[in-house]
């Protein structure tokens, strides 16, 4: 793992290292490939798009012009082209640090996993700069390779030991190993230097394991008593108090502040209950009076556990973790995926299609399901799939992958109103209280 240290100022660097890039290309192609950069700077899709093809049909393998035709195809979700053409690229290019990165992305988006990771080394063998490092973390972590993606977090800060987002970064990565301690650190560094504030008390008491020090709760409440305070971050700071005097037993006073920072959810995320009731109805009414064809027996290796927000499924997954043939995947988001594929294929919304779907359909999207999910069964051969939203697809998963595991995690009404009043998620959520 190699990073860099730049020795002379920034703009000059970046005006050598494009001008190696761009060695191989004619002059008027060269003056093309810095006007296709500054249109892509400047968000001009079309034109950056036009001048770019017009490259590509005079140089077609050079490893920059096949560099930003896979930016292009990432940016418009291709990532087959994507990844076929920084392939090419990285054939030419071995040493760029961007392109590997790059690569990565589109081949976990392919769910081309082990190629992937291959290329995620390939760019942690190269020079790096601190946000070359911290890039590579944040999709090192978005792809579920936590131990590559603290490595990276870590190099970035060598290069900036006070970058604020690197700590934040390298303390998700503590926390999704199980090092809360070194997590809490990275939160309370951050506290102290007064740097993302909102965000590192949100994290340090979303650890749930650390207990807070003498003193930290006044800190916190002064923080949240901020005059200059962004929406977001009142939001957040206002989240963590409430956790905070919930686990003190001050249940009232939790209530008031987790209401308040609701109120600021619900204008960002309003809650249209009615079309969502229906929904729900059309599901089940779908399964109810259709008579489904299970597909073939498969699925012994998936452990689902369906229960609402907040109701008890980490838990039960830390304990069936525990198990030597347990992986604890968290929240997949492939089921969804899986159904909303489908329902683009057939040009009808779920669940207008279950009648005409039959068992090879079934066992089809199983299939797909069980591709998708793969990675998370490398070491261990059973995984969980807790995505509260799952439940919804219950009558899905029984036809698609009839030999499934279920727990179902229940949780009495009045507390699970309470709960989720604690709630704070970056999607619009399903139920609010």
């Amino acid at each position: 793992m190699r990073s860099k240290t730049p020795t002379r100022p920034a703009s000059e660097a970046l005006a050598a290292d494009l001008r190696k890039r761009l060695r191989g290309l004619t002059p008027p192609q060269s003056v093309l490939m810095r006007q296709i950069i500054r249109r892509h700077a400047a968000g001009d899709r079309q034109g950056f798009a036009l001048d770019l093809l017009q490259l590509h049909n005079q140089a077609p393998n050079h490893p920059e012009v096949l560099f930003w035709m896979g930016i292009m195809h990432s940016e418009n979700a291709d990532w087959r082209a994507a990844t076929n053409a920084l392939e090419q690229a990285a054939a030419e290019r071995q040493d760029d640090f961007q392109l590997w990165t790059k690569l990565a992305t589109a081949q976990g988006n392919l769910h081309a996993m082990a190629s992937a990771r291959q290329s995620f080394q390939r760019a942690a063998g190269c020079e790096g700069t601190a946000q070359d490092w911290l890039n590579l973390s944040i999709e090192c972590d978005r792809q579920g390779f936590y131990e590559e993606a603290l490595s990276a977090a870590d190099a970035a800060l060598r290069l900036d030991r006070h970058s604020a987002v690197a700590l934040l970064q390298r303390a998700r990565c503590h926390k999704a190993l199980g090092n809360a301690e070194a997590a809490a650190n990275d939160c309370r560094t951050l506290i102290r230097l007064d740097r993302e504030v909102a965000r590192a008390w949100f994290a340090l008491v979303d650890l749930k394991t650390v207990a807070l020090h003498a003193g930290e709760r006044q800190q916190l409440e002064a923080a949240t008593q901020r005059s200059v305070l962004t929406v977001a971050d009142r939001q957040l700071l206002d989240f963590a108090y409430g956790q905070v005097l919930e686990d003190a037993g001050e249940f009232a006073a939790a209530l008031a502040v987790f209401q308040r920072a609701n109120a600021v959810e619900r204008i960002g995320n309003p809650w249209h209950g009615a079309g969502f009731a229906n929904r729900v109805r059309a599901i089940r009414a779908a399964f109810d009076q259709t008579e489904v064809s299970q597909g073939r027996p498969q699925g012994r290796e998936v452990i689902f556990l369906v229960g609402l927000p907040r109701s008890g499924s980490t838990l039960i997954e830390q304990v069936l973790a525990a198990h030597p043939m347990v992986e604890g995947a968290s929240e997949l988001p492939y089921l969804a995926q899986v159904i909303d594929a489908e329902s683009r294929r057939r040009g009808k919304p779920f669940p207008a299609w279950i009648s005409q779907a039959s068992a090879e359909d079934w066992t089809r999207l199983g299939q797909h399901y069980l591709q998708l999910s793969a990675r998370w069964r490398e070491q261990k051969p059973i995984a969980t799939d807790k995505l509260p939203d799952n439940w919804q697809y219950v009558g899905a998963i029984r036809a698609m992958l009839p030999q499934a595991h279920y727990r179902l995690s229940p949780r009495p009404a009045g507390n699970l109103l309470v709960l989720l009043q604690a709630a704070v998620c970056s999607r619009p959520r399903h139920l609010q209280p």
